[in-house]
């Protein structure tokens, strides 16, 4: 029967889902802007008022890998990425870090400025390393 779904389609996920808090949020859009940090993309300028405060916040850190006491700082573990730059950050298992991400853009041509040097993707590699291993 057209426009009905047989009872096999349906299939029960399970997950866990992590509370985000909306301050952490806020904070981090005041500290890095709106604008996505991996390739620059502005919602308000590109949409109009309508656009204002619609870029996602990325953890730096899956928040499945921090420990439940860990204290977030949304100067160093949050940042904002359009959708676009978000879904490519989560392409792979180890997230990509903004630096790759900006590499990526600017290699394909996409991103005016500077590209980032090897130097700051290992600094950042080295971060995530010493983020990723805290003891639980």
């Amino acid at each position: 029967m057209p426009g009905v779904c047989p009872d096999e389609s349906l299939a029960r996920i399970y997950v866990n889902r992590y509370e985000r808090r909306a301050e952490d949020r806020r904070q981090a859009i005041a500290l890095h802007g709106p604008n996505c940090q991996a390739c620059g993309f502005d919602f308000e300028a590109t949409y109009g008022p309508e656009g204002a405060g619609l870029v996602h916040v990325h953890h730096t850190v899956p928040v499945s890998r921090l420990a439940w006491n860990y204290e977030l700082d949304p100067r160093t573990d949050l940042v904002p990425l359009c959708p676009n730059c978000h879904y490519m950050a989560h392409r792979r298992s180890d997230p990509y870090t903004v630096a790759e991400l900006r590499r990526m853009v600017s290699t394909a041509g996409h991103l005016p400025g500077a590209v980032v040097t090897d130097a700051q993707l290992a600094a950042q590699e080295a971060a995530r390393r010493i983020t990723s291993s805290r003891p639980e």
